[in-house]
């Protein structure tokens, strides 16, 4: 807490009076820390000014070795005229404790999420450290804007080193150590996740937690196309299941026991066929592979919606607002073919870099269905949106085929519901919870 006296308080020695008074009584159990000009002459001079220059010597005479705590106790016996408690700056230790810590890790970042208890009403901001094996963040929090007792979430984000632990986690207050209660981890990715089998084939499924976003060609979108525009808000209020990666021609041929990919006799990877996305299939033929999915499982997947399939591919609500699917370098995270050069096949699932859910390919490698028509966008709000008139399917994602462009998160192409786009059109399920 930090004493302000200006001229205004200081119109008669009876205002100062008071207000030294008033301040004292509300924040009896508050610490002091006078400004640099409160050990001014200026005080003094305003004292001399209403005619009380035996104050103002009084003032003049006291120490400026002493710290704050002991000049201010003086400056309220001089101008009081008596003697008051003896204020000290509490431990922060004390003051502020970690109330619950949560490690939330993906594949591409670690969050320390900090519930931090402000346990004295202290209105003065403080820098707040975490710091761990994997470096070291700091933010300044006012509790000023927070309730004694409430808790201040902040997280703090450390980028994930391979096959490390977290190693100790310590917390600061103004460098002063925090007490905290015991540590939760919690791996997102794996929390999030199910899973599923048909036959001997093993699949993944990834929740996508309900929220809002802002679709279409945002500022980090460069070079979009016109059908990306306007930019609109959209409120997605289900949460659901989406992909883990493009279905592999192992779970096509486990559920329709055949193969219509180009690439399965073709590939370099000989017995490793499986891995690879299913490609060279229509919607229509997706429709009659889900309802067969279905029929296996006793579940209800299907093709998720467009704002369905951008929400997830941008992070959903773990976004970090990249370009493309996870990063802002589409070489981490897509197979695309550059200018002029053209990749010759497709590439086993989960090769690259996962988005902050923990979800593959969704940049490049190949086109994935959606289940709505392709219409213009509209600059109005729209919740949980799905269009089923039109000419053609709108198809998301890019392909090993196209330029890192179309691997943009907003990047919208459409295909009719027969065409099964030679080599580069696949899919991508969805399930609702």
């Amino acid at each position: 807490m930090r004493l302000y006296i200006n001229k205004a308080h200081c119109l008669s020695i009876e205002q100062l009076r008071e207000y030294f008074s008033d301040q004292i009584d509300v924040n009896s159990d508050i610490y002091w820390d006078l400004l640099d000009y409160g050990r001014s002459h200026d005080i003094s001079k305003w004292l001399q000014e209403m005619g009380e220059e035996d104050l103002a010597c009084q003032l003049e005479a006291i120490d400026y070795k002493l710290d704050d705590s002991a000049f201010f106790v003086e400056m309220c016996r001089v101008i009081l005229g008596e003697e008051i408690q003896t204020f000290t700056k509490p431990d922060f230790s004390q003051c502020y404790n970690v109330e619950n810590v949560l490690h939330e890790v993906t594949d591409v970042d670690a969050t320390v999420i900090v519930y931090l208890k402000v346990l004295l009403p202290v209105n003065e901001t403080f820098e707040f450290k975490v710091q761990t094996d994997w470096g070291i963040r700091a933010e300044n929090i006012n509790p000023f804007y927070s309730k004694a007792g409430e808790n201040v979430k902040k997280e703090f984000i450390f980028r994930k080193r391979p096959n490390r632990d977290w190693g100790e986690i310590k917390f600061f207050a103004d460098g002063l150590p925090l007490s905290h209660a015991p540590l939760k981890t919690r791996d997102v990715k794996e929390e999030n996740k199910k899973n599923f089998r048909v036959k001997s084939i093993s699949f993944n499924m990834i929740r996508v937690e309900h929220g809002a976003f802002m679709m279409g060609a945002t500022e980090e979108q460069e070079e979009p196309n016109d059908d990306e525009k306007p930019v609109h808000k959209v409120i997605l209020t289900y949460d659901y299941y989406i992909g883990e990666t493009q279905v592999t021609q192992g779970l096509w041929v486990a559920v329709m026991g055949d193969n219509p990919s180009y690439f399965k006799e073709t590939s370099s990877l000989g017995n490793e066929w499986e891995c690879l996305p299913v490609e060279n299939v229509s919607w229509d033929d997706c429709q009659n592979f889900i309802r067969k999915l279905n029929e296996l499982t006793g579940k209800k997947f299907r093709i998720p919606t467009e704002a369905e399939w951008e929400f997830a591919a941008r992070g959903g609500n773990l976004s970090r607002g990249y370009q493309y699917s996870g990063s802002n370098d589409p070489n981490e995270v897509a197979w695309f073919s550059p200018y002029f050069t053209f990749d010759s096949e497709t590439h086993p699932v989960a090769t690259k870099k996962a988005n902050e859910l923990g979800l593959y390919d969704m940049s490049g490698n190949v086109c994935e269905w959606c289940s709505d028509w392709k219409t213009d966008y509209n600059s109005s709000t729209q919740y949980n949106p799905t269009f089923s008139i039109g000419s053609n399917i709108v198809v998301r994602g890019g392909s090993f085929l196209t330029n890192a462009n179309h691997a943009r998160v907003s990047c919208r192409d459409d295909y009719s519901p027969e065409d099964a786009g030679g080599m580069s059109l696949g899919l991508r399920l969805c399930l609702s919870e």
